[in-house]
């Protein structure tokens, strides 16, 4: 008898607490940001307010006649902006739908660390946010309208996530940022955005970073050796042009994957860096109306190969070069190698005076499998 009233309290207990959750609430309570937008304040009279914290967020509210809002907020830290912002706002703010990052460009240039260190020491915050630097003050933001969106945060999501594995670009999360911003010998490179007009924002190019600072600025064509030489893994387009003789014979493009392989030398303080890029793909297009299967008169993918080895090593060597001359960082995550090897006497060197002193050899392996063939 006594087993059977313990049963029944039990499972009397059991259906009480199973059809719910005692903290849950409903989405038309929460506010869910789908974008964050950080960037510094402008100077007031008493210079208390240092940054501007926005974001852009859904209307859940079906009968509402805006489809998100964007709300700017300044303050002294970033967390004081979410305390005033509660002054205003009914909803409670939910940090977990955090999807994209962006960041002023004077605000990466003073350093990023104040404004993604709240984001790290939120447990429901994940670590895949996508981060980008946008060129210019943050402000252009509320004026974008996107007619194929419900709102610009979803737009902006897609363009980050699938950025690195579609095109020559870099692809950066708050927690890949994270681990660079404070090991020794690494150093962020985040995508830079620029607004077009109020109906256009799009990736124009790469911001190099010293740790959280934002020191340099390169275009798409830097950013396609920067990638390479990285060894971000991905794929992309490289359009080519034959001559013979001073005469154009073929253009067209290939479509490779890329991959690297790094090797270091050592003999005393001087270091030599080995890498490989390595190019694998189909020709999608050419101009030549000769069969790539024909035997006679016909243009041999090897001088198609040569070409593309022979400008993208050009073009990686000359940034091998200004990476060394102007940025004095390793942008390209290679010191990496030396500290496998020789980590106890390189671990306090590697930030200031190594990598503009080692050697780089960069060769190009390109290696093109099919050309597609009409019937």
């Amino acid at each position: 008898m006594l087993r059977r009233a313990c049963a029944i309290f039990l499972i009397g207990i059991g259906l009480f607490v199973l059809p719910g959750c005692w903290d849950y609430q409903d989405l038309d309570e929460l506010s869910l940001p789908i974008v964050g937008i950080y960037d510094l304040a402008k100077p007031s009279e008493k210079n208390e307010e240092k940054v501007k914290v926005a974001g852009i967020f859904p209307v859940l509210y079906p009968k509402t006649e805006g489809r998100y809002t964007i709300v700017y907020e300044n303050g002294q830290t970033v967390g004081q902006t979410r305390e005033k912002r509660n002054y205003y706002s009914p909803e409670t703010l939910n940090v977990g739908m955090l999807q994209v990052g962006i960041y002023g460009e004077k605000l990466a240039r003073k350093g990023l660390h104040g404004a993604s260190d709240i984001l790290y020491r939120a447990p429901k915050v994940k670590n895949t946010i996508y981060m980008a630097v946008l060129e210019g003050g943050t402000e252009a933001l509320s004026k974008l309208k996107l007619k194929d969106y419900p709102n610009p945060g979803v737009y902006l999501f897609g363009l980050l996530k699938t950025a690195q594995k579609k095109s020559f670009l870099p692809t950066t999360t708050l927690h890949l940022y994270g681990v660079q911003e404070v090991t020794a010998g690494k150093n962020p490179v985040i995508p830079l955005l620029k607004m077009k007009s109020n109906s256009r924002i799009e990736i124009s190019g790469t911001g190099i970073f010293k740790k959280d600072k934002l020191i340099a600025k390169i275009d798409l064509k830097d950013t396609r050796s920067l990638v390479m030489l990285r060894g971000l893994e991905g794929e992309g387009s490289i359009p080519f042009i034959v001559e013979k003789n001073g005469e154009k014979i073929d253009e067209g493009s290939v479509l490779v994957k890329r991959s690297r392989k790094v090797r270091v030398t050592r003999k005393g303080d001087d270091f030599t860096f080995f890498i490989t890029v390595k190019l694998q793909g189909d020709v999608i297009e050419h101009s030549s109306q000769k069969f790539f299967i024909d035997t006679k008169n016909t243009m041999p993918l090897e001088e198609i190969q040569t070409v593309i080895k022979r400008e993208i090593e050009r073009d990686c060597r000359k940034f091998t070069q200004r990476m060394q001359e102007e940025f004095k960082v390793d942008c390209i995550d290679v010191t990496k190698y030396a500290l496998a090897k020789w980590r106890k006497e390189l671990k306090d060197k590697v930030e200031e005076g190594f990598i503009e002193n080692v050697k780089i050899v960069v060769d190009v392996e390109v290696k093109i499998k099919g050309v597609g063939v009409l019937t």
